[in-house]
């Protein structure tokens, strides 16, 4: 093996080319997240891809049969080589995704109600309060 690779969907086509992917033998990894859309009045949870068009591939020296499948544009090249993700970075990844595979964002406030804090920019910097919360 190689290692992994980045694989690009035909536009709106990614479900079908993640299928034949794997049906011709290589391994895929596509991490999705969860949404909310509306439809109507009503908001329905949903989930869709965290990089869409994209998915990792696990390649070996046969990765020319990956271009060949129904769905796929194409592969992210280094030259004449497809180009090869570090491990870590692909751990990284996964390590944000929950057991199901859906990314989970990180909060974007590290505080916790009650904590006391200090402004660092505006016109309160180097004020301290009190955070109550969004």
């Amino acid at each position: 093996m190689y290692g992994w690779a980045v694989a690009i969907t035909q536009p709106q086509q990614e479900q079908k080319a993640i299928f034949n992917v794997e049906r011709a033998g290589f391994q895929t990894y596509c991490p999705r997240i969860r949404t909310k859309r509306f439809y109507g009045r009503k908001r329905v949870a949903s989930s869709e891809l965290l990089f869409p068009r994209y998915f990792f591939v696990q390649i070996s020296s046969q990765w020319h049969e990956l271009l060949n499948s129904i769905g796929v544009q194409g592969v992210i090249m280094q030259g004449e080589r497809p180009a090869l993700l570090s491990d870590a970075t692909l751990i990284g990844v996964r390590s944000q995704c929950d057991a199901q595979g859906y990314f989970i964002p990180p909060s974007p406030f590290q505080f916790k109600f009650g904590q006391r804090i200090q402004i660092e920019r505006g016109p309160f910097n180097g004020q301290f309060g009190i955070y109550k919360g969004m």
